[in-house]
């Protein structure tokens, strides 16, 4: 029978295709903390208005 010159077998790597990057992403083995600290910033005093807080009566 006549055959091709190219093969009926397509070429399958015998490994499979691994992409260049790695598989499992970079995880930071510490989790990412914000150059800002994590904590809002709260004044150790309760804010108070520079008007008095008693309505004047």
């Amino acid at each position: 029978p006549p055959i091709s010159p190219i093969s009926p077998i397509p070429p399958i790597s015998p490994i499979p295709p691994i992409s260049p990057i790695s598989p499992i992403p970079p995880i930071s083995p510490i989790p990412p903390i914000s150059p800002i600290s994590p904590i809002p910033p709260i004044s150790p005093i309760p804010p108070i208005s520079p008007i008095s807080p008693i309505p004047p009566i």
